[in-house]
């Protein structure tokens, strides 16, 4: 009974991913507010992301999200900072009327978290400049709207809230979507 029920679950499963109903790419440009501490050390974020979607029922689809996002940071005393990330997760849409409109999405993966600092001239004897990288575990809360433009295409609007250990940042991304 175990057997013919594993074999039942398989095949649903299989079945979803054979027939899903639609897929996509979109690329999109993403602006990131610094939250919390910080934001006294780092400036408003831009860069861009690039996303592959899969719908596996009429109101869920899956994602995969990756980009890059690039900060400005503060100057104190000639020393100057930025930040750089590279996100790479995976989530869910839920669309709250079948693959169209407003949706809430999730996401959990991880950014690779780059610090530079840039040591003023009368200091390189004394400290030298350079940049420190981690891995950050991730997860993103947001919500958004895609617009149908002519066939299997749509422009996405979406925000988001991202939390990264000390790094937190809302997130607003405005994409073009190409449906495959």
């Amino acid at each position: 009974m175990k057997q013919l029920l594993s074999v039942v679950l398989l095949a649903v499963l299989f079945t979803g991913f054979i027939n899903a109903q639609s897929q996509g790419i979109s690329i999109g440009a993403n602006v990131a507010l610094p939250m919390g501490d910080w934001s006294d050390g780092a400036n408003t974020g831009f860069g861009g992301t690039a996303t592959y979607e899969r719908s596996f029922a009429p109101n869920i689809v899956g994602q995969v999200y990756a980009g890059y996002i690039t900060f400005g940071g503060d100057e104190a005393e000639g020393f100057s900072y930025s930040y750089s990330m590279i996100p790479i997760m995976a989530g869910v849409k839920y669309f709250f009327q079948p693959g169209k409109g407003f949706y809430a999405n999730g996401l959990l993966g991880v950014h690779m978290f780059t610090a530079d600092v840039d040591v003023p001239a009368e200091f390189e004897p004394y400290y030298s400049g350079g940049s420190e990288t981690s891995t950050e575990f991730s997860f993103g809360i947001g919500a958004g709207y895609e617009i149908p433009v002519g066939g299997k295409n749509a422009v996405d609007i979406a925000a988001h809230y991202m939390l990264i250990s000390d790094a937190n940042y809302i997130g607003a991304r405005i994409a073009y979507r190409f449906g495959l």
